[in-house]
Formats: structure tokens, sequence, C-alpha cells
């Protein structure tokens, strides 16, 4: 949860406050957290998606270590909902912090 905080911290600081910039923005961290978080539930080892995220910015890292910090489920329901959830969480969290910067 803590790195939620640094997603939506950075976020807040390197961005527009402009509504479709928000939109756009957090619509593309939102894909980038979906595909993290899939790999994260279908076993990808954590030092392999760092590696894979390296040179793209300390957001995307910092996405990577929120994603592993959830547990990886069994069930195919369970992994889905997951990543859904997290999918819209890092929406969720980057449009409040261009909302706060209004």
């Amino acid at each position: 949860m803590k790195y939620y905080l640094a997603i939506l911290s950075l976020l807040v600081f390197t961005s527009a406050s402009h509504a479709n910039d928000a939109h756009k923005k957090c619509s593309s961290y939102s894909e980038y957290a979906e595909i993290i978080m899939t790999q994260r539930q279908s076993g990808t080892p954590m030092p392999e998606m760092i590696e894979l995220v390296n040179g793209d910015g300390k957001i995307f890292e910092d996405l990577v270590f929120s994603a592993y910090e959830i547990p990886r489920y069994d069930t195919k329901k369970m992994q889905n909902n997951t990543i859904k959830d997290f999918r819209d969480n890092v929406y969720l969290n980057c449009r409040k912090g261009f909302k706060a910067l209004k």
C-alpha cells in the first residue's frame, strides 16, 4: 500500500493537471499496471519484472513493487479479480493525484 502513495506522489509531481492529460496518463499507467499484475499472477519472478521495466522510470518500478506486495492466487477467478482491482486502483489513485493539483 505504501507504494501506491509513492506512485500517487510521482504522478502528482510529474504530470500536468489538464483533465484530458490526466485521463490519458492515468489510462496508460493503469494499462501498464494490468500487464505487471498479470505477469505477477502468472508467476513471473519479481527480478525479471524489475529488469523488464529497468530504464522506464521509477514509477514503473514502483508498480512492480506494489504488485508483488499483493498475494498470488491459485484460481483464475481470483487472479482476474486481483488484476482488475490493481489496474483500477492505479487509475483511481492517479486521477486523485491530478485532482489534488487543482
